[in-house]
């Protein structure tokens, strides 16, 4: 479980699973995110109703942030074909949310959650 996962169950969210079955959320104690079981677990606040999704999301990749993203702006260069280029990655990419993830403490991707004022930004050039 990671250190996100963690601040939510600290400020009052629960985890579930979603069950294809019924068709429903349900809460879990269990974590495994897996192709083979759940993609993700589901983080819902008994006061407010809002659900945070954290699970598999790109292929390939570790579980991640789904929803909701915060804005993310990353700077960052790759070699393409012999030649370093200049990328620009938004919060659409698994990669820059991961980036937030290990970068930001867990309290400042929460409020940047909710508050699309808040902008992560980032150069890794």
């Amino acid at each position: 479980m990671t250190h996100f996962e963690q601040y939510l169950i600290k400020v009052g969210y629960k985890k579930h699973i979603f069950n294809h079955r019924t068709m429903s959320n349900e809460p879990t104690n269990k974590h495994v995110i897996s192709t083979m079981v759940n993609l993700d677990h589901r983080y819902i606040h008994e006061k407010h109703d809002k659900i945070i999704c954290f699970g598999l999301h790109e292929a390939e990749k570790p579980p991640t942030l789904k929803y909701p993203r915060p804005r993310i702006e990353v700077l960052r260069t790759s070699v393409i074909d012999g030649a370093v280029v200049y990328l620009r990655e938004d919060e659409r990419f698994d990669d820059a949310m991961n980036l937030a993830l290990r970068k930001e403490d867990p309290e400042t991707i929460y409020r940047a959650m909710f508050d699309k004022s808040i902008v992560l930004k980032y150069d890794i050039r």
